[in-house]
């Protein structure tokens, strides 16, 4: 079998063997290339999927400290009499102030 994969080898021009011979030496150069790329964009879809979830934490919490202040000041509203005997112009100059 050697030696006609040989025999056959040698029976193509010389061009041909040399165009071959530097494909197979190009060949490892190829599949690296290809293979680093693939991991390379692997690493940037885990480094871009970290910082979405890292901004979305962010947001959460946020928006839960935004909440927590609207909260307190609602609370402190509902103590002030004026708002609590519902005078309506009274609460309005109170809350235009704020």
């Amino acid at each position: 079998m050697r030696k006609a994969f040989l025999h056959r080898f040698m029976s193509l021009s010389l061009r041909t063997q040399l165009l071959f011979l530097a494909l197979l030496l190009a060949l490892p150069a190829i599949i690296l290339i290809v293979y680093s790329g693939f991991e390379q964009r692997r690493e940037y879809l885990n480094e871009g999927f970290s910082e979405s979830n890292r901004l979305v934490n962010e947001i959460v919490a946020e928006q839960y400290n935004q909440t927590g202040d609207v909260e307190q000041m609602l609370s402190v509203l509902a103590q002030i009499p004026v708002i609590q005997e519902k005078n309506a112009a009274a609460t309005s100059r109170i809350l235009a102030d704020i």
